[in-house]
């Protein structure tokens, strides 16, 4: 029994993180992972979640957010519709916030050149391959 609690509490990060793939990273060595276990294509539009996991606490005590965006691919441009920030790496850890954006109905467009521009790019990248 102590050895399949062991194994059980060794294993459990490994599927809270099995759908994250790592896309881009910042000069602060924060990473962005996208997870396309969970891409949608409607229509014109896709939707995903990704996640951002950070080296050190920000201000706001948090070390990892997720957020779900609906991105228009043949303009690169998103509407963000739910951020969640966590107190622990990977989304683990307590929830600190979760809330729906106050413009979330306002396409944005990410700054050329940022590791969010890649997490963009990698999402239309995804949904125009014949899986999806």
């Amino acid at each position: 029994m102590k050895k399949l609690i062991i194994i059980l509490v060794t294993c459990f990060p490994l599927f809270c993180t099995a759908g994250w793939k790592e896309v881009s990273k910042n000069v602060e060595y924060t990473s962005y992972y996208v997870d396309a276990e969970k891409l949608k294509r409607a229509g014109k539009f896709v939707f995903i979640w990704y996640l951002v996991d950070h080296v050190e606490p920000r201000n706001t005590g948090d070390m990892s957010e997720i957020h779900y965006l609906k991105i228009l691919c043949r303009d690169m441009r998103y509407m963000r519709l739910k951020s969640i920030y966590f107190g622990g790496n990977m989304g683990m850890g307590q929830i600190t916030d979760d809330y729906v954006p106050l413009n979330f109905d306002q396409w944005q467009f990410p700054r050329e050149g940022t590791a969010f521009s890649i997490v963009v790019g990698y999402a239309c990248g995804l949904a125009e391959m014949e899986n999806y």
